[in-house]
């Protein structure tokens, strides 16, 4: 079977300043919280984020810890791509809309499984 979303997967780093529809932003969490996961645990939280000034905290957030972590990045990757990410990182492509998709540790925890590992991180990779 064919899978279109995977097949039309893209990359997108600018983003146009139009209003998401409510009902197109509750599709697509549905979509991902559908994504496996380890033991169909599905530890992800989904935070949608809408206010101006909360993405601008969460920009600022991203900014210091690229800070940190730029030049591990710079030695890693190429410049143009360095400098791409950086780009987008500083001011998350001015996205209308970000949604954050975190896990919930005491979830796990309460189910006797926060020691399943990188799996749990890696199923927070496969919601997105």
């Amino acid at each position: 079977m064919k899978n279109v979303s995977i097949n039309m997967r893209r990359s997108v780093r600018e983003f146009e300043n139009k209003k998401i529809p409510q009902s197109l932003l509750k599709k697509i969490i549905l979509d991902a919280s559908k994504a496996p996961s380890p033991g169909n645990l599905q530890p992800w939280e989904f935070y949608v984020v809408n206010s101006q000034s909360k993405r601008d905290l969460i920009a600022k957030e991203i900014r210091s810890f690229f800070g940190i972590v730029s030049t591990e990045f710079e030695s890693i990757y190429s410049k143009n791509k360095f400098n791409v990410a950086k780009n987008f990182y500083y001011n998350l492509g001015d996205a209308p809309v970000i949604i954050l998709i975190c896990m919930n540790k005491q979830f796990l925890k309460d189910k006797g499984k926060l020691s399943i590992g990188n799996n749990k991180i890696l199923s927070i990779g496969a919601a997105t």
